[in-house]
C-alpha cells in the first residue's frame, strides 16, 4: 500500500462521518423545528358548507382561543345555510418560526371571501347576484374538493361588473370555468 492511500484512506472516513453528521442535522433541524412549531401558532379554517371562517390559537398544542367568524358568504345565504352541519377546511397556519403558510387544499379560501367583499364594495350587485355568486364559490368548493375555480370566477365577475357601469343583475353572472 502506497503513503498516499493510506492518507485518502483516512480523509475518507472524516468525509462519510462529515456527510453522516450533516444530515443527522438536517433531520434533527426539521423535527426541532416542528417542535418549536408546537409552542405557540394559528390556524384558520373555513366551512365550505357555510362560507363560516374560523381561527384558532395553540400553545404547545393547547387550543387558547378559538373564534367562529361569519363572513360576508354566511351573511349572504343567512337562513339558507344556518342550519348546514360544518365541514371545515384547513386553510392556512401561521407559527413564529414560519411566517408563511404551507399550501393547503383550500389556501385561498378565505383570500376569495375577501375579494368578493371587496367587489361587492367597489360595484353594484342585486340581491339576487349576491345570492347566486355566494351560492356558486360555495358550490365549487364542495363539488371541486379545492379552492383552485373560485378565484378565477370571482375575477370574471370583477370585470363583468367593472364593465356593466350599472347594477349587475343575476342575469350577468357568468358561468363557472370548467375544471381542467
Amino acid at each position: 500500500m502506497q503513503p498516499n492511500q493510506k492518507v485518502w484512506r483516512g480523509k475518507r472516513k472524516y468525509l462519510v462521518w462529515g456527510i453522516i453528521l450533516f444530515l443527522l442535522f438536517i433531520f434533527l433541524w426539521q423535527e426541532l423545528i416542528n417542535e418549536f412549531r408546537t409552542i405557540y401558532h394559528i390556524t384558520q379554517d373555513v366551512d365550505i358548507n357555510t362560507g363560516r371562517i374560523r381561527e384558532a390559537r395553540y400553545v404547545f398544542c393547547l387550543p387558547i382561543k378559538k373564534v367562529v367568524k361569519d363572513s360576508i358568504l354566511t351573511k349572504t345565504l343567512g337562513p339558507l345555510v344556518q342550519n348546514n352541519p360544518p365541514d371545515w377546511k384547513h386553510v392556512n397556519e401561521f407559527s413564529f418560526i414560519r411566517n408563511v403558510s404551507p399550501h393547503f387544499k383550500y389556501h385561498g379560501a378565505i383570500s376569495d371571501i375577501k375579494q368578493i367583499e371587496i367587489t361587492w364594495d367597489m360595484y353594484a350587485f342585486s340581491e339576487e347576484a349576491r345570492l347566486k355568486m355566494a351560492q356558486t364559490i360555495l358550490e365549487l368548493w364542495r363539488t371541486d374538493g379545492d379552492d383552485s375555480r373560485s378565484g378565477y370566477y370571482i375575477n370574471d365577475v370583477a370585470l363583468i361588473a367593472r364593465d356593466a357601469n350599472s347594477l349587475v343583475l343575476i342575469s350577468d353572472l357568468p358561468e363557472p370555468q370548467q375544471k381542467k
